[in-house]
């Protein structure tokens, strides 16, 4: 998984050096394994007192539905993602809820805004599928979350940058 997260996050793959960030969602990762969309929902919620909410756990959490793959028979390319158009609807909506209310954060850094992106790529098939067979709009609500996180990351960032002008000279 490493050399992917490093694909995502826009860095060197040859490189061995890992990143504090990449070292915490790796840890997170594995924290994390086992949970279902409930737990995760929980979690994106807030609502697990051991584990509070972080951008190391969201984008850890976007990583783990952009890249886990297993094997699937029913699948022409016999491996499938997290999300799949012969998966329960509700539980692709469920997941498509999840990545919204992420979106939604306020904590969300700009090293995870693109994480946001990769999920919109890797499922806009399951997306649009969702979308015309249950008359959704998931499509529309996902981009718009994502803008709205990209727009919240760089004001944040701008504000950051501002203050760190204003106090450090």
């Amino acid at each position: 998984m490493l050399k992917s997260l490093k694909d995502l996050m826009g860095k060197n793959a040859s490189s061995d050096k890992v990143s504090e960030r990449d070292y915490a969602i790796l840890e997170f990762d594995k924290r994390s394994e086992g949970w279902n969309l409930e737990k995760i929902q929980d979690y994106i919620r807030g609502n697990i007192n051991n584990e509070p909410l972080s951008d190391i756990g969201m984008a850890s959490i976007l990583i783990r539905f952009i890249e886990r793959r297993k094997d699937e028979k029913k699948l022409p390319s016999g491996r499938r993602r997290e999300f799949e158009s012969i998966d329960r609807p509700e539980r692709t909506k469920k997941g498509f809820d999840i990545v919204i209310l992420m979106a939604n954060q306020s904590m969300l850094s700009t090293d995870t805004i693109p994480l946001i992106k990769a999920f919109l790529d890797t499922y806009l098939d399951i997306i649009q599928h969702l979308d015309k067979v249950l008359s959704q709009t998931y499509e529309s609500k996902l981009k718009a979350a994502y803008k709205a996180a990209e727009l919240n990351a760089l004001a944040k960032s701008q504000f950051r940058r501002e203050l760190n002008l204003k106090y450090d000279n």
